[in-house]
């Protein structure tokens, strides 16, 4: 008789699944689901229990009993594998992720940066309005779509369980790209009456794309019977955040669009603009990628677990950070009373401790269990973090040494190595690590992504030491700040490609006595009794009919449809209802078209 003590840690799951095709749906029910293809991610097996978070004794019992019952009884055909479009909706957020950086993003950002470096000036007024729409794109386009895409894709694998209503979460896209393409045209064109109303359009569409985005994610989270985790505090506060970042984002584009002057733009921008860009990138960003780190960090490189004691000393020394320096930037550029001060200093110490705090609570810095292409990314923004904190903490110093009372250049090199440094950085990283596994491609395989990784930190190396010295030096750190913005560019278009055809990758060695999804499709596969009901209706059109003829009538309500349905079998959900299994499997078999597969 088989048993779960054969196999080994460091197994494959394509190989295991070969070995014993029943237990694929033992790991679909914790969290597998559509990764990897229908021979699974190139993981191994001990890999995918501790990104998981599987528990171990629980998970051996239920492969235990699904190689034991595989050995007793040979099915008929294999299990019919799918992939629906809550496991494939990450795809479209990171390719559109992508196209947003290389053009509305990091594109037009090295564009502007040419103009700088050629007027050899921070503060033209003339190109407010187009950095206003690179940093627009930049935050919810390349920022906010790839944090929305991991987060459909991890959080309900995180907490076992299923995305809530994918097509809603799928709308939240369209509105997202919506709202960024019309900012693109609106901001610079906003003089004109008609592209005035559209910019409050593209407003209102980013902000319907965050409410959804928010909703789908509470809404699935709240389906998990996992108990509460540190981390999870760090995802609520970060959609509050995001949810704040939103709402606002229509009164900044009012404020930077009827100023009568100006002197009054200016007064706008130096009392409001800092504190709005903490909101997104502080607030809703790195507060995001803090509270992930937590859970993936450790798990995917084989670090220790992170203390829950410090995480939470940090969740709530960084929010006070935060708050206490919006409220007190505002404050002193409104009534320029010293003691605000002393609350921006405050903020920005705090704020430098609370990133050494979860630098070493992750453990990024230690040996690692397991090492890739990724893991340098991390690491290299974590530093960056650091960096970038530090320089915040330095600034007012700064300004003191060069008599100023406000260094746009110092301050805009700060910025760019939290944003590239840290928050683009991560974003390389985790990409890296986790589409792979989720294409089904051999990590070890693939490109190192050495020569994007050494472009992108030189790149912004030069930015932000160059950004700096052109209130200093001569001419010529104008035209390595200018060209440090192409080197960003070639570094993240060189990641993009690499990604872009990684999504579409399947690892070309795997055996094909698994079967493949063309094979999968052809008449002889049925549907069994161990699928859910929710996956049932969602691939097998004609199914819902059968179901309510047999008196399913629950499969109506939008609430347990979208929850319970996907927790029980078949074989239960008859049972239950006291409805013969063989007879509605014939019933279902008959009526369904087998063939339906949602695309990619």
């Amino acid at each position: 008789m088989h048993n779960t003590e054969a196999i080994q840690p460091d197994v494959l799951l394509p190989d295991l699944f070969r070995k014993y095709p029943g237990v694929r749906a033992v790991f679909d029910r914790w969290g597998l689901r559509g990764c990897g293809g229908p021979e699974g991610p190139q993981e191994t097996l001990e890999s995918f229990i501790r990104i998981h978070g599987v528990p171990r004794e629980s998970f051996f019992a239920e492969l235990r009993q699904a190689i034991e019952k595989g050995a007793q009884t040979q099915p008929a055909s294999p299990p019919i594998y799918f992939e629906s479009l809550a496991d494939v909706i990450y795809k479209r957020f990171f390719k559109a992720g992508i196209i947003v950086a290389l053009t509305a993003g990091c594109m037009m950002g090295a564009a502007i940066l040419a103009v700088i470096a050629t007027t050899k000036s921070f503060s033209s007024l003339a190109l407010f309005p187009w950095l206003q729409a690179h940093a627009n794109a930049q935050v919810f386009g390349w920022v906010g779509l790839f944090v929305m895409g991991f987060a459909y894709q991890a959080f309900p694998r995180f907490k076992f369980t299923t995305l809530s209503n994918p097509r809603l979460a799928n709308l939240s896209l369209w509105l997202m790209v919506a709202g960024i393409a019309s900012r693109l045209v609106a901001e610079p064109l906003a003089v004109q009456s008609f592209f005035f109303y559209l910019g409050f359009v593209s407003a209102i569409l980013e902000l319907a794309a965050a409410s959804i985005f928010i909703r789908v994610i509470l809404e699935t989270l709240a389906r998990s019977t996992q108990p509460s985790q540190s981390y999870d505090r760090f995802i609520y506060a970060s959609l509050a955040w995001f949810a704040l970042a939103a709402l606002i984002e229509p009164v900044m584009y009012y404020l930077s669009n009827t100023a009568p002057d100006t002197q009054v733009l200016l007064r706008r921008i130096a009392t409001f603009w800092g504190p709005y860009r903490d909101v997104q990138l502080l607030g809703f960003a790195v507060l995001m990628i803090l509270g992930v780190s937590q859970r993936f960090i450790p798990a995917a490189y084989g670090f220790r677990e992170p203390s829950a004691r410090t995480s939470t000393i940090g969740f709530y020394l960084f929010n006070i950070s935060l708050a206490t320096g919006i409220v007190s930037y505002i404050a002193f550029y409104t009534t320029r009373l010293p003691i605000f001060r002393m609350g921006m200093a405050f903020s920005a110490v705090a704020l430098l401790a609370t990133l050494i705090l979860f630098a070493l609570n992750v453990r990024i810095f230690e040996h690692a269990g397991e090492h890739d292409r990724s893991l340098k990314f991390l690491r290299a923004a974590y530093v960056w973090a650091i960096i970038s904190a530090l320089m915040l903490v330095l600034f007012p110093m700064y300004n003191i040494a060069t008599n100023q009372k406000f260094s746009h250049a110092f301050f805009g090199a700060y910025r760019h190595a939290l944003t590239v440094g840290f928050i683009s950085m991560m974003i390389l990283g985790v990409s890296s690590k986790i589409v792979p596994i989720l294409s089904g491609a051999n990590l070890r395989r693939l490109n190192s992504l050495m020569l994007p990784f050494v472009l992108l930190n030189v790149g912004n190396l030069l930015r932000v030491s160059t950004q700096i010295l052109t209130e200093h030096l001569s001419s010529w750190v104008w035209v390595a700040l200018g060209a440090s913005g192409l080197i960003e560019v070639t570094a993240l278009t060189l990641w993009g490609m690499d990604l872009w055809k990684t999504m579409g990758k399947r690892d070309s060695n795997i055996s094909n006595t698994t079967p493949s999804l063309e094979q999968s499709t052809a008449p002889s596969r049925r549907i069994d009794a161990t699928m859910t009901v929710g996956r049932i209706l969602d691939h097998f059109p004609g199914a819902e009919e059968v179901f309510l003829k047999h008196g399913f009538k629950d499969i109506t309500n939008p609430f347990r449809r979208r929850t319970i349905a996907y927790a029980v079998s078949l074989e239960t959900a008859c049972r239950l209802r006291g409805v013969s299994v063989s007879e509605l499997l014939a019933a279902l078999n008959e009526k369904v078209n087998v063939s339906h597969r949602i695309p990619d």
